[in-house]
Formats: structure tokens, C-alpha cells, sequence
């Protein structure tokens, strides 16, 4: 009588464990590589904002824009609060893309930069956009190209929990959303502590990094590069023109 053809239990059974351990092997590397995949398009959306922001310090002066104008022309997509735009809009005005305001690797879930009026995952350098709101300075429009000393060392926008993000607000967070994207294990505040309805997303986003221990950076000279979340942190001159 022949044999019928099959596998026996045991041979299933190996089977079964050697791709139980190869997805163990490879599923870390698969969301690796996607993670690879959404900070490069983080990066290229921070470069080509840059360029927009660029293209206004042309048209206006050779000055930075304020992080917000008021204006009774209704900007790009609608105001997103009553009579302001809110430097993406304007930087909108001249790369004609708004969803490139959106970070790919952001955990979303509410917050500054999911509900009105602060539609944006990205933050601009309130001390070169909001002097006197920073602290260091009596101005409330952008600082002039002039005055940016280290352009190619100094934050312009970046992965931001807020729309506007002033030193003294990177190493001492606040509120539901001016912190640094997993800034949390460097500053020692809980969620809790830095505001009780930070919850959901931003609360994961402030836990956590969003791109690998830190977060993308388009500098005031317009090249853009990633850089360590706590280097962000404890270097002041970085955001100072």
C-alpha cells in the first residue's frame, strides 16, 4: 500500500516556527525602513517650505515672515483663526502644496497641529518669526535676513508639537503643545505635568521621537538635515540669529 503524501505535525510545526522567526527578524527592519521612508519625505517637505519662506524674504525685504499676520484677505484653504495667517499659509503662497505642513511620522490624535487653528506639524524658530513672544526682542515681525548671523547653524522650521517654538519652550515645555517631539525622557515632565488634557497623539508625540532620536531641521540658509532632538535642546546658539 503506498504512502500518502504530506507533511507530518512535527514537520508543520517546524515549518510554522522558522516564519514566526524570520517575521520577528524582519517586520523591525520592514518598520524600520518605512519609518526611513516617512523622514525623508519629512525632509523634503521642510526643504521645499524653506524655499517657500525663502522666495517671501525676496518679495518682502529680505525679511523673515511673522510666525502670523493679520489681514482681511482670507489665505490659502480659508483662515484657520479669524483674520490670520499663520506662516505655512504663507510659505503656501509660493510652493502651491499645503499637505507638505504635514509630517508623515507625526502620531497625530488631536492638538495644535490637528485642530484649528494650528493646522501644521511643523514650527517655526519664534526668534528669528517672533522676537518679542521669544523673549528676545521687541519686534513682532520677522528679523531680517541681515540679522541671522549662522544661517547654516540656525533653526528655521522643524518638527514641532506647535506651530511657533521659542527656545525657553524647548527646554521648559508647556501647554498641550509647545514641546519638541520626544522631548520628554530629556526634560523628565510627564504628559500630565506639562498639561493634563495632553493626551493621545501629543502625548505620544512628546513622549517619542518622531524620526529615529530626533527630528528634522530646515536651517535659515534653506539646507535641511536631521538632527538629534536633545542636540536641539541644549544648544541655544542654534536657535539664536
Amino acid at each position: 500500500m503506498r504512502r500518502s503524501k504530506g507533511f507530518t505535525l512535527i514537520e508543520l510545526l517546524v515549518v510554522i516556527a522558522i516564519i514566526a522567526i524570520l517575521a520577528a527578524i524582519l517586520f523591525p527592519v520592514f518598520a524600520q525602513a518605512r519609518e526611513k521612508a516617512r523622514a525623508a519625505t519629512c525632509l523634503s517637505n521642510l526643504k521645499q517650505l524653506s524655499l517657500g519662506l525663502m522666495m517671501y524674504t525676496q518679495d518682502y525685504d529680505e525679511t523673515f515672515p511673522s510666525a502670523y499676520i493679520r489681514s482681511t484677505l482670507a489665505p490659502p484653504g480659508g483662515f484657520w483663526s479669524g483674520g490670520l495667517w499663520f506662516w505655512p499659509q504663507i510659505a503656501e503662497s509660493y510652493t502651491k502644496n499645503y499637505k507638505i505642513s504635514l509630517c508623515p511620522s507625526s502620531k497625530g490624535g488631536g492638538g495644535s497641529y490637528d485642530n484649528a487653528p494650528y493646522l501644521t506639524h511643523y514650527g517655526i524658530n519664534a526668534h528669528i518669526a517672533l522676537p518679542s513672544w521669544a523673549g528676545t526682542g521687541t519686534d513682532n515681525n520677522g528679523v531680517a535676513v541681515a540679522r541671522v548671523q549662522r544661517p547654516a547653524e540656525t533653526l528655521l522650521i522643524f518638527d514641532s508639537g506647535s506651530y511657533v517654538m521659542a527656545y525657553k519652550y524647548a527646554t521648559n515645555p508647556i501647554g498641550g503643545f509647545y514641546y519638541l517631539p520626544g522631548s520628554q525622557p530629556i526634560i523628565g515632565k510627564t504628559c500630565a505635568q506639562l498639561s493634563p488634557a495632553l493626551t493621545g497623539g501629543p502625548c505620544a508625540d512628546y513622549n517619542t521621537d518622531r524620526h529615529s532620536g530626533g527630528i528634522n531641521i530646515a536651517f535659515a540658509d534653506g539646507h535641511a538635515k536631521w538632527s538629534r532632538t536633545e542636540t536641539v535642546i541644549r544648544t541655544p546658539d542654534m536657535w539664536m540669529p
